[in-house]
């Protein structure tokens, strides 16, 4: 069982972004199986100040216990809570948290110990079960996740865990209508320049509802798009081989001024898109033109935060 897991925390300003739930399109990482023990990089996930979650990227030991070795940088602990208090963002379960995890038959089967967990706003049990069932679905060998809690699977808080979680969604915008389907997209906060997703809903979403829904402005202040001012969207075309093309208005090379910037829409975009099912590129015109865009957009993992990277793992085995 793994404590307080900080091994090397790698919080930056540019950021990759992780494709979560168990469903279709994810990257392809299976559970690992005894033998292999090497670096990867996983997503976790912290709270930011207004109750957001935010993925956040870590470099961790390939390994049988990896799952628990993730689910356990979600504890607070003195060195978790002095890293990542310079982000805004705070840890997901108590200091006193033990982390089990199996893994069987599709579903990860995660027992957590604790006895500060009782009592918990609806908004808090509801951030630490999808930043448990985020973080195992990043694997593509989990089809489902059970949640325990003390070794019971009633409630966590306000939460009814009696059942598998087969999906989730992150920071959701509003209620979901019946006969609609999440579509995630991702925002910034203005504060800090963190990437946040956030699930919207559309009946029958395609391409071009995922595009429109990004470049909407957010009803909450503190979120803001990832497009420059006075962009707009001429046309979204998926082909036979899946790949969509987005044609942006020319006030989408304002980018190149800045590579963070570049870096966070692009992936941004690219991550949204790649959430639908068929999707196999993403491809981005300026006016009909090919964006020449000079970052990396093929990684999808979290919030890079620097400065963080000396940290031992606390393990209780």
């Amino acid at each position: 069982m793994m404590k307080n897991g900080i091994a090397a925390l790698l919080i930056s300003a540019g950021l990759l972004l992780a494709v979560s739930g168990c469903a279709a399109n994810q990257p392809e990482e299976q559970i690992p199986v005894s033998g292999k023990s090497d670096k990867r990089e996983s997503v976790v996930y912290y709270e930011q100040a207004d109750g957001y979650l935010v993925p956040v990227s870590v470099e961790t030991d390939w390994g049988d216990d990896m799952l628990e070795g993730l689910l356990g940088y979600m504890v607070a602990g003195e060195q978790t809570d002095h890293a990542l208090e310079e982000s805004g963002l705070s840890a997901m379960l108590p200091a006193d948290t033990v982390i089990a995890a199996d893994f069987q038959d599709g579903t990860a089967t995660v027992d957590i110990q604790s006895g500060r967990l009782a009592d918990m706003s609806e908004k808090r049990s509801e951030n630490i079960v999808a930043a448990v069932v985020s973080t195992a679905c990043q694997f593509d060998s989990v089809d489902a996740v059970q949640i325990r809690l003390n070794g019971e699977a009633n409630k966590l808080g306000t939460v009814d865990i009696s059942e598998p979680f087969e999906n989730i969604d992150v920071n959701p915008a509003y209620a979901q209508d019946e006969g609609f389907s999440p579509v995630k997209v991702y925002y910034k906060t203005v504060d800090t320049g963190l990437m946040v997703p956030v699930t919207k809903y559309a009946p029958n979403p395609d391409a071009s509802t995922v595009v429109r829904a990004m470049m909407k402005k957010h009803s909450d202040s503190e979120l803001m798009t990832l497009l420059p001012e006075g962009v707009e969207l001429i046309s979204v075309e998926t082909d036979s081989d899946g790949v969509v093309t987005v044609n942006f208005s020319k006030e989408i090379l304002e980018l190149n001024k800045s590579s963070e910037k570049e870096e966070k829409f692009f992936k941004g975009l690219r991550s949204a898109l790649m959430n639908l099912e068929g999707v196999t590129d993403v491809v981005v015109l300026a006016d009909g033109e090919l964006y020449d865009c000079q970052v990396d957009t093929e990684t999808v993992f979290g919030n890079k935060i620097v400065n963080y990277e000396n940290f031992s793992e606390e393990q209780n085995s």
